[in-house]
This record gives C-alpha cells, sequence and structure tokens, in this order.
C-alpha cells in the first residue's frame, strides 16, 4: 500500500510540473496578441531540424541559438521569440513581462539596467525541464525582444556562447 501511495506521489508531482511549465509558456504567448509585436515560434520539429543540419536558430541580426555541433539545440524544446518596436506595443511588452518575471518561480541570472539598455535573462525550473527567459530593451536602436526556450538547456552555456562571439 505505501508503494503504491508513493507512485501515485511521484506521478502526481509530475503532471502538477508538466501542467505548471504549460502555465508558464501561455503566459508568454499573450503577448503574442499585442498590436506591434511580431511573434515567431519554433517547435521541437524545427528545433531538432536545425540541430540536425548543424544551424543554429538565428532571428534578425542579434538572436543566435545554437551551436555548429547542435549540443546546446539538442536541449533545447521550444523557442518563442516577440519584437516590437518601441512605442505602445514595446510598453504593453514590458510591462507584462516584468511582472511574470516578478514571480518567485523565476531566478534571476543576469539583470542590467543601463540608459540605452535594459537586460534581463531569467531561468525556471519544473523537474528537469528549464524555462528561460531573455528580455532586452534596447532604446538606441529602439526595439524589445522576449525570447523564451523551453528544454533542459544549461542558460551558462548560452552565455558563454555568445561571450565568444563578443
Amino acid at each position: 500500500m505505501c508503494t503504491l501511495l508513493k507512485k501515485m506521489t511521484v506521478f502526481a508531482t509530475a503532471v502538477c510540473l508538466t501542467l505548471s511549465a504549460g502555465a508558464q509558456t501561455k503566459d508568454f504567448e499573450k503577448f503574442a496578441n499585442i498590436k506591434g509585436v511580431e511573434y515567431v515560434h519554433l517547435d521541437e520539429n524545427m528545433v531538432k531540424l536545425a540541430a540536425q543540419n548543424g544551424e543554429p536558430i538565428k532571428h534578425g541580426g542579434h538572436i543566435i541559438i545554437g551551436d555548429k555541433c547542435g549540443d546546446i539545440l539538442s536541449q533545447v524544446d521550444d523557442v518563442k521569440v516577440f519584437t516590437c518596436k518601441q512605442g505602445k506595443a514595446a510598453k504593453k511588452l514590458k510591462t507584462g513581462v516584468l511582472a511574470l518575471l516578478k514571480n518567485e518561480k523565476y531566478q534571476s541570472l543576469i539583470d542590467v539596467n543601463e540608459s540605452d539598455a535594459l537586460v534581463k535573462i531569467y531561468q525556471s525550473h519544473a523537474g528537469e525541464k528549464t524555462q528561460n527567459v531573455v528580455f532586452v530593451e534596447d532604446t538606441e536602436d529602439q526595439e524589445t525582444v522576449l525570447v523564451v526556450i523551453d528544454g533542459t538547456l544549461d542558460i551558462a552555456k548560452l552565455i558563454e556562447q555568445q561571450a565568444e562571439k563578443d
């Protein structure tokens, strides 16, 4: 009886973690409905295809996820990119994202606030899965970008990859 109870508890915990991760993703998807926000979604199949071809995921001139050997992309299940120019859409996006990141589920990895840019990188865990959130408000380029990466990605590798390119 005790073993059955333990199995049920583990199962219930796994279901709750899965539902929690799904709820977080849906929280971000609502930003696609903001007028003026461009939304690009790459599902697991597209990510795997890029990894198999040894190609990183690129969006615009600033967003590059992955490496030539596919190690980083093999840890990515899903990528959502939201972009907009400064204005009402950017303000709505920023307000919404910052409100979500205040949730105690998210751990701040990088938080930079300079006169011409705001950069926030946060991560949350749901079991073995992680959700990495990168938010950039660049007043010089007048662009606001939100990238949400779901999977088992070690964000430290992604930061290290970017540092090598700079």
